[in-house]
């Protein structure tokens, strides 16, 4: 949305993921969230994540997976482009977005506030720029050293966009079939707003 400024894209993911927890008990396993962020939304809920006044409960507690596909992490690694006078909009200004951007968020974290983290996916094209992967490598690595649970994955034959065009197209789409068993992998079965869900609930 033209006009808004850091954090207020992270905020809108905020709201919109606190809505759902919130308001749609019965409807949906509100108890095990997953979200899958790509490119430019990857930067705004990985702020989400880092930031420490708005990842608060109920959401820190529903969110049990976080797929970061193709994010710029390292806005600042790439200072030319439509990116960067999108990102100089967002900001404000040079510094900021070195200061505020995924990268340098990750980088000032407390290790105890990281290891309390929902397990985080970093996801890669096989054709994804160079600054991308580059980017998603050191911000995998500084997750895992500040003691995050997080897994790397390259998605083999995609482009930047075409993951996200394959899925429901019936082509190119086995990532995210493999994206499901990971979440399978986190979900707490058994939970009340599932049992409420599938109509097994106890009233």
């Amino acid at each position: 949305m033209p006009g808004i400024t850091f954090p207020q894209g992270s905020e809108d993911v905020r709201d919109a993921l606190l809505w759902v927890v919130q308001n749609l008990q019965g409807e949906g396993d509100t108890e095990n969230v997953f979200v899958l962020a790509h490119s430019a939304g990857g930067v705004h809920v990985a702020s989400l994540l880092l930031s420490p006044a708005l990842f608060v409960s109920p959401l820190a507690a529903a969110l049990k997976g976080v797929t970061l596909l193709g994010v710029p992490f390292d806005i600042g690694n790439g200072k030319q482009g439509e990116m960067w006078e999108a990102a100089m909009k967002y900001y404000g200004s040079a510094q900021k977005i070195r200061d505020k951007q995924p990268i340098w968020l990750l980088k000032r974290s407390d290790t105890r506030f990281i290891s309390h983290l929902s397990p985080v996916c970093v996801a890669v094209a096989g054709s994804e720029p160079r600054r991308i992967v580059r980017a998603s490598e050191s911000f995998a690595s500084i997750l895992k050293e500040k003691g995050g649970c997080v897994e790397e994955v390259v998605l083999d034959g995609h482009d930047h966009m075409s993951p996200i065009l394959a899925l429901s197209s019936g082509h190119s789409e086995e990532w995210g079939e493999e994206m499901v068993e990971w979440i399978r992998g986190r979900c707490i079965y058994g939970s009340e707003s599932l049992r409420a869900a599938s109509g097994q609930g106890s009233g």
